[in-house]
């Protein structure tokens, strides 16, 4: 009987390489939340779930990440590996209705600069690239033209 084994690490985990200079955009931070799954190769419906580490801490017991996590108000904590998904969603919109990279880009930063100087708190959403919006600027641009059912509605976004 053949089993698939996966084991899941936390994305910001088990390592700590913000100290280390040649590893400065590590998002690692040394957490130790990790599970296990164990499929039957006959039967891939069922499965084992096997959690070794619920919580995001360090070896240490002191929080890996979050807002909980006393290192995350710094430049150390500003390479999170992916954006929330409502950022996503308004970028999203932004470029659908024509916005340009840069430009999305240029009102984050102004929107963020006015948080930073009314004394609100950061989230990870804060230390998004230029990079980052282009990569939704290249999917959106090639998942974008999609039929509707109706040809009328499908001639329109064409022409606009």
């Amino acid at each position: 009987m053949k089993v698939f084994w996966f084991r899941y690490q936390c994305g910001y985990g088990p390592e700590d390489y913000r100290e280390n200079s040649t590893h400065t955009r590590s998002i690692k931070r040394g957490c130790l939340a990790s599970f296990s799954i164990k499929r039957l190769y006959t039967r891939p419906d069922v499965a084992e779930n096997t959690i070794y580490h619920k919580a995001h801490t360090r070896i240490d017991g002191s929080f890996a990440h979050g807002e909980h996590d006393p290192k995350s108000i710094s430049r150390m904590s500003c390479y999170a590996p992916r954006m929330s998904q409502a950022l996503k969603d308004h970028v999203w919109a932004q470029l659908s209705l024509g916005y340009m990279t840069k430009q999305i880009y240029d009102k984050h930063k102004a929107i963020w600069w006015e948080r930073v100087n009314a004394g609100q708190s950061m989230t990870r959403d804060d230390f998004i690239r230029l990079q980052d919006i282009a990569y939704l600027d290249r999917k959106h641009k090639k998942g974008s033209w999609r039929l509707h059912i109706d040809p009328a509605i499908s001639i329109r976004s064409w022409a606009l």
